[in-house]
């Protein structure tokens, strides 16, 4: 659409004086303005770009549930060891509820803020068995860098209807003066079919839309 109406604002600077005879409406500023609003659309975010961004999110999301399950292997390993011939204290650690929570960003994020607390009551016997204090800190950090990227990935997908609504409607202030141009042209040019033909818009195909919202959000 923007592009149509960039090449019909084109055409109206080249038909000013027919079109400002027709109507005092049609002025330079009238036209400057409008061109304005099409810039305007140009430089806002694209659905495609946020999509793009919304999936960059998933992928950061990905990783930090990939270190978290990598982190609770690791941990297992040493519960496992310090804990030989205590199941009762293997419990604490969650080992029973993992299964359950591998793959689930905000049950994993509360699974690693318990295993955290856990480790770090049980630190000495951890690292009695080979672990380390950084190692053990190091869960917090990834519960931490987890917790983050999953909101930064709800916002995105939340704030994408919003970007979209928005975008609709400024996508709708150029449009609407580039149809008054081409309904003004019909008139102007009712004895030439062939400048007529310039001035009309041919949208592409597209689902139905709602009377006060003509445009999709497409470029």
């Amino acid at each position: 659409m923007l592009q149509s109406a960039r090449l019909m604002h084109t055409l109206l600077m080249q038909h000013m004086t027919q079109f400002a005879d027709f109507s005092t409406a049609f002025t330079p500023q009238w036209a400057a303005d409008w061109l304005a609003d099409i810039t305007a659309v140009e430089n806002l975010t694209t659905d495609d770009v946020h999509i793009d961004e919304v999936a960059e999110t998933t992928t950061q999301v990905l990783k930090a549930m990939m270190a978290a399950r990598n982190k609770w292997a690791e941990v297992n390993f040493f519960i496992r060891r310090a804990f030989a011939n205590d199941a009762s204290a293997k419990g604490v650690f969650g080992a029973a509820a993992y299964s359950k929570v591998r793959g689930n960003q905000l049950r994993m994020i509360e699974f690693l803020r318990a295993l955290h607390g856990a480790a770090t009551d049980h630190a000495a016997q951890l690292i009695a068995a080979g672990y380390t204090q950084p190692q053990i800190d190091e869960i917090d950090t990834i519960c931490t860098t987890l917790q983050q990227k999953a909101g930064i990935q709800t916002r995105a997908r939340r704030n994408r209807p919003k970007l979209t609504a928005n975008r609709i409607l400024a996508l709708n202030v150029p449009y609407r003066k580039m149809m008054e141009v081409s309904e003004a042209a019909q008139i102007i040019f009712m004895d030439s079919e062939a400048t007529r033909k310039m001035y009309v818009y041919y949208p592409r195909k597209r689902k139905k839309t709602e009377a006060e919202n003509p445009v999709q959000d497409s470029q």
